[in-house]
């Protein structure tokens, strides 16, 4: 007789770092076979119990290979569940092969483009009055000077397309422009990375003034899933991903997300990220994520809402019932980056030490420890000294 195991749809996630073993973490208590890819064996994820199997890849051509060649595929349709913009992209470049392999929800073409580059977003949100911070598109053969002449400061510059060579550059998710000065040496840097690259003014507020809604969409763009939840913390202060956060009830964030998407008929993972400024209690749309699962997502789990299982019941015709809660609301720490984040708001004197640990009462859970997969909790201690150990080999050296 089959185990219930068995009987259930495989679900390949695409990668299984970061936001990828939040997705292992929301679906392993109901026995779902997990297939977990990767492409670094140091990351501490990759020693994770959670899947039934787990594959290496070194680019996108073995990431293709192995797609198209799981032996899953001889029997099911496995459920594909994608990780970050450069998954989305490598799935949309190769959609007519992998649509026929796998149960996946993504928005069509124009969509996708639409809403993964951020300066054709930019243009659709001023006609259709969709509150984003002022924006400029910045090219290679733009007078940076002249830019910078006429700009008032501070600024943040973002590539018009994510890319892992961006990323391999170390810029970070944005980078914050304090003066012209700053803006031209970054631009001149940035450009070698990103075709084009956008300049926003910088919305004045703390990292808690960023909220966020997670969402998953039917055909039509119809609600299947929404969790709303704010940042107490982000990992670089200011600009970067999520050191610390929890649940909130934002309805405007909620109603306002619901809108954009249904307008667009987004199918799929969804999320908007929102950052309310200080200097006018507005909202303003900051980034749209579509295709994919995000960073923090595994937040929305913890506090009752399990949006990777709720897709997986939508794509298989199944209805597993999530696992309530046991304790709300419950905070997501990042411990590899919350230490730095606090130290450089105390510094900062943007919280004192009273407040940063009063912000961390309650029920709390973490990125990397689990008594259910203690693996990957224990060769992150080694993988975070060892960074920390390199950063300071680094310095001394340069000195």
């Amino acid at each position: 007789m089959l185990s219930v195991k068995n009987k259930l749809t495989s679900v390949v996630v695409l990668d299984i770092t970061w936001g990828g073993y939040g997705i292992l973490r929301s679906l392993a208590p109901y026995n779902i076979p997990l297939i977990g890819l990767y492409p670094d064996a140091s990351m501490p994820e990759s020693k994770t119990r959670l899947c039934s199997r787990k594959h290496r890849f070194k680019d996108d051509e073995d990431v293709l290979a192995l797609l198209t060649s799981l032996p899953e595929l001889q029997s099911e349709r496995p459920v594909l569940m994608l990780t970050t913009d450069a998954y989305v992209t490598f799935y949309m470049e190769h959609r007519e092969l992998l649509d026929s392999l796998y149960l996946i929800d993504m928005p069509d073409t124009d969509l996708f483009d639409l809403l993964l580059d951020k300066e054709k977003f930019s243009d659709y949100a001023l006609k259709h009055e969709i509150p984003i911070p002022k924006t400029l598109v910045i090219q290679k053969t733009s007078d940076l000077q002249q830019i910078a002449d006429i700009s008032r400061f501070p600024v943040i510059i973002k590539p018009s397309l994510k890319s892992r060579r961006w990323f391999e550059a170390r810029l970070g998710k944005a980078v914050y422009i304090a003066d012209a000065e700053e803006f031209i040496a970054v631009c001149n840097k940035a450009l070698l990375y990103s075709e084009n690259l956008i300049m926003q003014e910088w919305i004045v507020g703390n990292d808690s003034n960023v909220h966020y809604c997670l969402g998953y969409f039917g055909e039509t763009g119809d609600v299947i899933a929404l969790f709303t939840g704010y940042k107490l913390r982000q990992w670089p202060v200011g600009t970067g991903s999520t050191a610390t956060t929890t649940i909130v009830d934002n309805k405007w964030v909620e109603k306002e997300t619901k809108k954009v998407f249904k307008k667009l008929g987004l199918k799929g993972f969804g999320s908007m990220e929102f950052k309310r400024n200080n200097q006018d209690g507005r909202y303003y749309v900051t980034e749209p994520t579509v295709g994919r699962v995000n960073q923090q997502e595994y937040v929305s789990t913890l506090n009752g809402v399990n949006i990777p299982l709720i897709a997986y019941n939508h794509l298989t015709n199944t209805e597993i019932a999530a696992y309530p809660p046991k304790k709300l609301p419950v905070i997501y720490i990042d411990e590899r980056v919350e230490i730095a984040s606090a130290c450089v708001h105390l510094k900062r004197e943007l919280l004192n030490l009273s407040e940063w640990w009063k912000s961390l009462q309650g029920y709390r859970a973490y990125r990397f420890w689990t008594s259910k997969d203690p693996l990957v909790f224990f060769n992150f201690v080694p993988w975070q000294i060892w960074g920390v150990l390199r950063k300071i080999v680094s310095l001394v050296i340069r000195r």
